[in-house]
C-alpha cells in the first residue's frame, strides 16, 4: 500500500547533477587524462548507483525523484557534452540552451 504525504528535498537535484556528469563523463572530451575521467566516471556512478539501491530498500525514501532527476541529467549532459565541442557554431549551443531554459522555468513551482 502506497502511503501519501509530502514529498520534499533537493536529492532530485543532486542526482540531476550526478546524470549530467554521468553523461558528460562517458560521451564528452576532455583534456584530462582518460585515466582521471574514467575513475570519476566509477565514482559518479557508484555514488548513483548505491543511493538508488538505498533509497528503494528504505520505507522513508522517495526513489522517484531519484531517477527523475538522473534521468533528466542524463539527457541534458548528453545533449550539452554533444555541442561542447563545437565552440563556434552559436546556433548549436542555443538549440540546447533554449529547450533547457524552457524545461527548467516551466517546471518552477509558480
Amino acid at each position: 500500500m502506497a502511503s501519501e504525504g509530502v514529498s520534499a528535498g533537493a536529492s532530485g537535484a543532486i542526482f540531476g547533477l550526478a546524470g549530467s556528469l554521468i553523461a558528460s563523463f562517458y560521451l564528452g572530451e576532455f583534456s584530462l587524462p582518460r585515466i582521471a575521467v574514467t575513475a570519476t566516471l566509477r565514482s559518479v556512478v557508484a555514488f548513483a548507483g548505491y543511493n538508488l539501491i538505498l533509497g528503494g530498500i528504505s520505507r522513508h525514501t522517495d526513489n522517484s525523484a531519484h531517477i527523475g532527476g538522473l534521468v533528466t541529467g542524463l539527457v541534458l549532459g548528453a545533449l550539452v557534452a554533444g555541442v561542447a565541442p563545437h565552440h563556434d557554431q552559436p546556433t548549436r549551443r542555443l538549440a540546447v540552451l533554449v529547450p533547457v531554459l524552457v524545461a527548467v522555468v516551466g517546471g518552477a513551482p509558480g
